[in-house]
C-alpha cells in the first residue's frame, strides 16, 4: 500500500508563523469581529492553553478582547481543585480576566461524559449573551479525525461526515487547522506547561479509545492520515451545505397550499430528496436516518406515520400533509366583509379592499406564497361573511356546471381533511363565493359591469404590516 508521506505533517512552526496562521483560519471563516469579546474555554490543557496564548497575543491586531473562563466539573476532587489553582495562577500572570464556574449538580451514573458537556455549553450560552461575544473552544484536527471515526463506526450520514464546523456561532474552533504535535510545539515555545487529565487516558471512554488505540495505527499505515481526515471533513462540510440548498428549493418546490407533492419529491435525485425530506422533518420533530426512511416508504406506499407527539405525517391524494391532532380552535366565527377590512391569524393573512375601474391593475398575477383575486363588487350579496366551512355549504366552481356540496369540492381538489375545516371562504348563507386557494365560485369573475371591483389579497402565515 502507497504510504503517503504528507511533507505537511513535517513543519514545525515558529511562534510567530503559528499565530499567523491561527489569523488566517480566523480571518478565512470571519470568526470575531472588531470590538468583540472572546471568552476561551480554558482547562489548562495543552489545546485549550494554547489557544488562549495565541489570542491573546493576537488581540492587539484582531482588535479584540480576551477572557478565560474555567469549569470546574467536581469529578476527580483533588486534581480538579489542583487544575483551578493552576489555570488562576496563569490567568493572573498574563493578566487574562478570568471566570471560574464550579459544577453542584450531582452527575448520573451513566453518561457522565454527555451530561459534563451539557453543563459546560448552558454556561458557555450564558457567557455568550452576557458578553455579546464569541465562545473559543480548542478543537484540532486530531478531535476533527478522531469524531469523523467516531462517527463513521457509530453510524452517521453526510452532515455528521463533516464533523466539526469551525464556525457554530457562538462558537468558533480557532485552532481547528492545527494538529496536536504542532500544539505542543508551541506549548514549548510559549513555556507553558500544561497539565493533563488523567481521564484522557482511560481508553474506557470511545473517543479516548480512537485515539489512543485506532489513530495510532492508522497513523502507521499513513503519517498524514490526520491532515487527510481533516481536509475529507472540510470537503464533506462544502457539499453538504449545497445539498441541503438543494434541499430547501426542492421542498419549495413542491409546496402548494396544503401540503408537498410527492411526485415533485420523488424525482429528484436521492441526495437531494433525503434533505429534502429531511428539512420537512424537522418542522415538527427531529429527524434521524430512521424517520427520513418512513417518510420514504409513506411517500411510496401511502398512509400516514408518527413523527412526534400528537402529529402526525401522512400521504393523500398524491401530497404531504400534516396531521396535528391538537384541535384547533376557530379564531373566528363569522365577520361581515368591508372594504378596507384586514384580517390574520397563525396560518392566514387577508385583505379586502376596492378598485375602481380606472385604475385597476392584474390583481390576478401570482406572487410567490400570495395569491390575488378579484370580482365585481356589485355581484357580491349584502350579507356576505367570512367564515369557515359549515353543514350544508355549496360551491358552484368554476366550469364546474352544477352546484355541490363544498366537502366534495374540497376531495375533488385534494385537499387534506386536517385543513378543510380551517380555510377561510366568503359565503351568503350556504352559498359559498370564494374559497381560499381556489378564487370565487362560477359567475363571480373578474368581469366588471359596475364601476367598482373587489379585490382580495391571501397570504400564508401572519403577515406583519398591511400592504397598501
Amino acid at each position: 500500500m502507497e504510504n503517503t508521506q504528507d511533507s505537511r505533517i513535517l513543519i514545525m512552526y515558529t511562534a510567530e508563523e503559528f499565530e499567523k496562521k491561527t489569523q488566517e483560519f480566523l480571518t478565512q471563516f470571519a470568526m470575531v469581529q472588531q470590538g468583540q469579546t472572546v471568552t476561551v474555554a480554558f482547562s489548562g490543557g495543552a489545546d485549550s492553553g494554547a489557544l488562549l496564548f495565541c489570542l491573546h497575543n493576537l488581540r492587539e491586531r484582531l482588535q479584540i478582547r480576551v477572557q478565560a473562563v474555567h469549569i470546574n466539573h467536581g469529578l476527580r476532587l483533588e486534581e480538579s481543585k489542583q487544575e483551578e489553582e493552576y489555570v488562576k495562577q496563569v490567568c493572573k500572570k498574563k493578566g487574562i480576566p478570568l471566570q471560574v464556574y464550579h459544577l453542584t449538580e450531582k452527575p448520573p451514573m451513566s453518561g457522565v461524559e454527555l451530561w459534563a458537556r451539557e453543563q459546560r455549553y448552558t454556561i458557555f450560552s450564558k457567557i455568550a449573551a452576557e458578553t455579546k461575544g464569541v465562545i473559543a473552544t480548542a478543537h484540532t484536527a486530531n478531535d476533527q479525525a478522531e469524531t469523523l471515526l467516531l462517527r463513521l463506526i457509530q453510524g452517521t450520514g453526510l452532515k455528521g461526515a463533516g464533523g466539526i464546523p469551525a464556525v457554530r456561532k457562538p462558537y468558533i474552533r480557532p485552532l481547528l487547522w492545527a494538529k496536536r504535535q504542532e500544539i505542543e510545539e508551541y506549548c514549548l515555545k510559549m513555556e507553558y506547561q500544561p497539565v493533563e487529565d488523567s481521564s484522557n487516558q482511560q481508553t474506557i471512554y470511545s473517543r479516548n479509545y480512537v485515539r489512543h488505540k485506532i489513530l495510532p495505527l492508522l497513523s502507521e499505515m499513513n503519517p498524514a492520515v490526520v491532515t487527510h481526515l481533516a481536509e475529507y471533513c472540510a470537503e464533506m462540510q462544502c457539499v453538504e451545505e449545497y445539498v441541503a440548498a438543494q434541499g430547501e428549493k426542492l421542498l419549495e418546490a413542491a409546496k402548494t397550499t396544503f401540503g408537498w407533492k410527492i411526485d415533485v419529491l420523488m424525482q429528484a435525485p436521492e441526495a437531494v430528496k433525503n434533505k429534502a425530506i429531511a428539512c420537512l422533518c424537522s418542522q415538527k420533530a427531529a429527524p434521524s436516518r430512521k424517520k427520513i426512511q418512513q417518510i420514504q416508504q409513506l411517500m411510496e406506499q401511502g398512509g400516514k406515520i408518527s413523527l412526534a407527539k400528537g402529529v402526525k405525517l401522512a400521504s393523500f391524494q398524491g401530497l404531504l400533509v400534516w396531521e396535528d391532532s391538537r384541535e384547533i380552535a376557530p379564531s373566528f366565527q363569522e365577520i361581515p366583509i368591508k372594504e378596507g377590512y384586514f384580517y390574520q391569524n397563525e396560518e392566514f393573512s387577508l385583505e379586502i379592499w376596492c378598485e375602481s375601474c380606472e385604475t385597476k391593475k392584474n390583481f390576478f398575477e401570482f406572487e410567490k406564497k400570495v395569491l390575488n383575486y378579484c370580482t365585481d363588487c356589485a355581484k357580491i350579496p349584502n350579507d356576505t361573511v367570512l367564515r369557515r366551512m359549515q353543514p350544508g355549504d355549496r360551491i358552484r366552481p368554476v366550469a364546474g356546471g352544477v352546484s355541490k356540496p363544498l366537502r366534495k369540492f374540497y376531495l375533488e381538489q385534494k385537499v387534506p381533511p386536517t385543513v378543510r375545516s380551517r380555510l377561510p371562504i366568503l359565503a351568503s348563507q350556504n352559498r359559498v363565493l370564494w374559497v381560499w386557494g381556489y378564487g370565487f365560485a362560477e359567475g363571480l369573475g373578474q368581469q366588471t359591469a359596475s364601476n367598482k371591483t373587489l379585490c382580495i389579497r391571501c397570504f400564508c402565515g401572519q403577515k406583519k404590516e398591511k400592504q397598501t
